[in-house]
């Protein structure tokens, strides 16, 4: 019969947690990196192939923010979000709106529109998100099938650059007629192209950028709707 092992010594133990503590900490954070590498490239790859992906990265969490700082987060409220991409900025409105908020993402992309679907299953918690493929300038029929009224934030990302000017002013109008009269569209682009658009809409139509945003984010509000 063998002899028994010596304990570990109290030290030593101590040593070797802490190996396994940080071990456990560094497998976590490249489990993190390499998502969200994976998750930019999938993104990337998206972006090049279809022509109406407005950037070919998801945008920071910092200009997340700044995008929807405006938006009144203590009360429920209805948020529409055109072209949610990988749902960056979707996420961050599950999270922040008031719990009994609801948000209807229109993502025209079906790969991007499935993906988002997926991930949100996964979180219960946080306001309500209704995901749909489907074009913007049916935000109307959506908002009338959840039983939502008017929506008091209208977000987009969606690159008026690319569209026609048709197309660009059918957007709008649609939004328009989609606000509540006291909502905000807010518009985030990479210029101020689409700004005098919204002014034939709009009768205030605020403009800033963001400069930590590369290349620096153009954000605009659109208040009180004109009859």
């Amino acid at each position: 019969m063998g002899a028994a092992s010596a304990p570990m010594p109290a030290d030593a133990w101590a040593a070797s947690q802490v190996v396994r503590d940080r071990r456990a900490v560094a497998e976590e954070w490249i489990a993190t990196k390499v998502g969200a590498l994976i998750e930019h490239l999938r993104f990337l790859g998206t972006a090049i192939r279809d022509r109406y992906v407005g950037a070919v990265a998801p945008t920071p969490k910092g200009s997340v923010r700044a995008v929807c700082e405006p938006m009144d987060i203590s009360r429920p409220v209805t948020v529409v979000e055109y072209g949610p991409g990988t749902g960056v900025f979707t996420r961050y409105l599950k999270r922040r709106l008031h719990p009994e908020s609801t948000v209807l993402a229109l993502e025209l992309n079906e790969f991007f529109a499935e993906t988002l679907t997926e991930r949100l299953a996964k979180t219960a918690s946080g306001a309500q998100v209704h995901v749909v493929n489907d074009d913007c300038r049916n935000v109307e029929r959506w908002l009338e099938h959840y039983g939502l009224g008017g929506a008091d934030y209208i977000l987009s990302g969606i690159p008026f650059s690319f569209l026609d000017e048709p197309s660009r002013r059918e957007i709008i109008a649609r939004t328009a007629s989609a606000l509540t009269p006291e909502g905000l569209f807010l518009v985030y682009q990479y210029s101020f192209m689409v700004a005098p658009y919204l002014e034939e809409r709009f009768e205030l139509v605020r403009r800033s950028r963001r400069f930590l945003h590369v290349p620096p984010l153009c954000m605009m509000q659109g208040h009180k709707l004109v009859a």
